[in-house]
C-alpha cells in the first residue's frame, strides 16, 4: 500500500544520508552513486530542496552525470521552477 511504500522510501533516504556521512571522500564514485540515489528517493518523497542539494553534491563530483541532472530537474519542476 501507499503508506508502506512511503515508509520504505523514508527508510531508504535515511540510510543514504547515514551512508554518505560514513563514506570516505576518497571513494568519489561511491559518493556519486549515493548522492544520485538519495536525490531520486527525495524527489519521490517530494523533498525537493533536499533533492536539489543531493543532486548538486553529485554534480560537484561529476558535472555531466545524467542522473544527477535529471534528479535536479525533477526537483526544480516539483518546486515549480522553470
Amino acid at each position: 500500500d501507499l503508506e508502506s511504500q512511503l515508509g520504505k522510501k523514508l527508510d531508504a533516504a535515511n540510510s543514504y544520508r547515514k551512508t554518505i556521512g560514513l563514506a570516505s571522500s576518497y571513494d568519489r564514485k561511491a559518493l556519486l552513486a549515493l548522492y544520485v540515489k538519495n536525490a531520486s528517493v527525495l524527489n519521490d518523497l517530494k523533498q525537493y530542496n533536499d533533492a536539489i542539494y543531493a543532486s548538486n553534491e553529485a554534480l560537484s563530483i561529476d558535472a555531466r552525470n545524467p542522473l544527477a541532472l535529471t534528479n535536479r530537474g525533477r526537483a526544480n519542476d516539483g518546486l515549480g521552477n522553470s
